[in-house]
C-alpha cells in the first residue's frame, strides 16, 4: 500500500449530515475540524446503505466484495452517484483504526484497490498516479468514532422530517440489522 504513503492523514471526527431529500435527491454534508463540503446525491445509488452494511461487514470481519472476482476483509469502498460527478470512498481497517479516503471525480480507485494501492503493481503498467488529484478528505480515525458517526446520522436522520421522507419516497431503507450490528459494537 505504498502509494498511501503520499498522503497525510489528518486524525478528525467525521460528522455525516442528511439534509433535505426530495424528488430522487439527497443532500450530504461532510465535515470535519477543518473542512465542510456539501453533495447531493442521485437515487441511483443507496448511499446510506452502502456505509451502513459494508462498515457492519467491516467490524465485523465479514468480507466485502469489491467486484465479483475480489473480496477484502479490511477495506471497503463506496461511490455516491451525484449525476455528473461521483464521490468515492475508501474505508481502510488497520488493527482498530480507519484511515477514511474520499475523493471528488477520481475515477481510478477501483484499480488502486484491486492492485493493493501498490506504487510497483501500477507502476509495471503506467505511469505512477497522484493519489492526492481529487482527494477531499484523507481521516485518520478509530474504528469506534467513525461507528458512532455512522449511528448518530441514523439517529440524526431519524429525528426530522426528512426520515419520512427518506422511507416514503427516497426508494431504499436503511438496513436496521447492519445498524444494530454496528450500536452492538459501539456497546462493547
Amino acid at each position: 500500500m505504498d502509494l498511501l504513503d503520499n498522503i497525510i492523514f489528518n486524525p478528525s471526527k467525521l460528522v455525516i449530515s442528511i439534509g433535505e431529500i426530495d424528488a430522487g435527491w439527497m443532500d450530504i454534508t461532510l465535515t470535519t475540524n477543518t473542512k465542510s463540503i456539501d453533495y447531493m446525491v442521485s437515487y441511483v445509488c443507496d448511499p446510506v446503505n452502502d456505509l451502513l452494511i459494508n462498515f457492519s461487514k467491516l467490524i465485523t470481519g465479514h468480507p466485502i466484495e469489491v467486484n465479483p472476482f475480489l473480496k477484502l476483509d479490511n477495506l471497503f469502498h463506496v461511490i455516491h452517484d451525484c449525476e455528473g460527478q461521483l464521490i468515492t470512498w475508501v474505508i481502510i481497517k488497520e488493527n482498530d483504526k480507519l484511515k477514511i479516503l474520499i475523493w471528488e471525480n477520481q475515477y481510478d480507485v477501483l484499480d488502486w484497490i484491486r492492485l493493493g494501492f501498490s506504487a510497483k503493481e501500477i507502476y509495471f503498467y503506467e505511469e505512477i498516479p497522484n493519489i492526492n488529484d481529487c482527494l477531499i478528505f484523507a481521516i485518520d480515525s478509530s474504528i469506534s468514532d467513525f461507528a458512532q458517526t455512522l449511528v448518530n446520522c441514523i439517529q440524526q436522520l431519524k429525528n426530522k422530517e426528512e426520515f419520512l421522507i427518506y422511507k416514503e419516497s427516497w426508494g431504499y431503507e436503511f438496513d436496521e440489522d447492519a445498524f444494530k450490528k454496528i450500536e452492538s459494537y459501539l456497546e462493547k
